[in-house]
Order: C-alpha cells, then sequence, then structure tokens
C-alpha cells in the first residue's frame, strides 16, 4: 500500500465494488465488466473514502487501462497521478509490453503521460471483450496506446 500525502493506493477488492462503482458513475464512466477475471482495481483512499480509482486488463501481453477516476473535491492533489503510477508499476511487473486506453475526456492528461493516440482500429478487439466492454465505450472515443516493452530497454 503506497502513502501519498494523505491518501492511500491500495488494491480493490470484492468489498469495493459498490464503492467503485459509484466513483465511475460520478464520473459518467461505465461500470460494465468490473469483476472480470484478467482485471485488477486500486483506489484512493482518504480517511476511509474512497476518493479515486483505476483499473487495468490483461490479456497476455496487452493491457488495458480503464476506469481512471478521481472525485470531484480531491482533483488536482495527485491523486490521478498516483493511482496512473501503481497501474503502470502492476502492468510492467506483470510483464505487459503493450497498454492501451479509451477515453472521452481525458485525452490531453494521457497524452502528457507518454500515450500516444491512435486509430480506433488498431485497439485488439479482445481487450475489451476481457473487460466486458465491447459496447461500452461510445464509437467517438479515443484509443490512446503506450508501450511499456520500449520503456523497458531504455
Amino acid at each position: 500500500m503506497k502513502t501519498e500525502s494523505d491518501f492511500q493506493i491500495r488494491p480493490a477488492t470484492t468489498a469495493d465494488m459498490e464503492r467503485i462503482v459509484q466513483l465511475l458513475s460520478d464520473n459518467d464512466l461505465p461500470s460494465c465488466g468490473l469483476e472480470g477475471s484478467s482485471q485488477e482495481f486500486w483506489l484512493a483512499v482518504k480517511k476511509e473514502e474512497a476518493v479515486g480509482v483505476i483499473g487495468l486488463g490483461k490479456s497476455g501481453k496487452r493491457g488495458l487501462l480503464r476506469s481512471l477516476a478521481v472525485a470531484k473535491a480531491y482533483r488536482n492533489n495527485g491523486i490521478a497521478k498516483a493511482l496512473l503510477g501503481e497501474a503502470l508499476l502492476n502492468a510492467r511487473q506483470a510483464k505487459i509490453e503493450e497498454l492501451y486506453l479509451l477515453t472521452g475526456t481525458a485525452k490531453d492528461y494521457f497524452l502528457r503521460k507518454g500515450f500516444n493516440l491512435i486509430g480506433r482500429e488498431t485497439l485488439p478487439p479482445m481487450l475489451l471483450q476481457d473487460a466486458g466492454m465491447e459496447n461500452a465505450c461510445s464509437a467517438c472515443s479515443d484509443c490512446l496506446y503506450r508501450s511499456l516493452f520500449e520503456e523497458e530497454k531504455e
């Protein structure tokens, strides 16, 4: 469990699913497919309150970053950065080489974090299917990609 200033990042448990669904709902993000066996979630917690979440779906050496959300009252406090860092660390530890995500609202944020905009047709369909999200994301969502394999070689 990591501690960042006055919040903690910890793995989510099945007991946290209601909290995760509420955070996603509050941020207008899909909550379908949350209980997929190939997915992990992490929570940012402040005084027992879930204030942020991020998820990582896995399919071989490919990963799907999903559901990065921070409660409105806690934004601009480094929570998203800490959650993303935790997901990236876990992706590397799981030997994921290619990381994808879909977003309708946070493209610029992820571009600043080393992701590149790609055509949605290049997103491996199995990632969305494994995450139970094949029908969840709008066709107008931006698709982004980051190679973790290249980072390992540097």
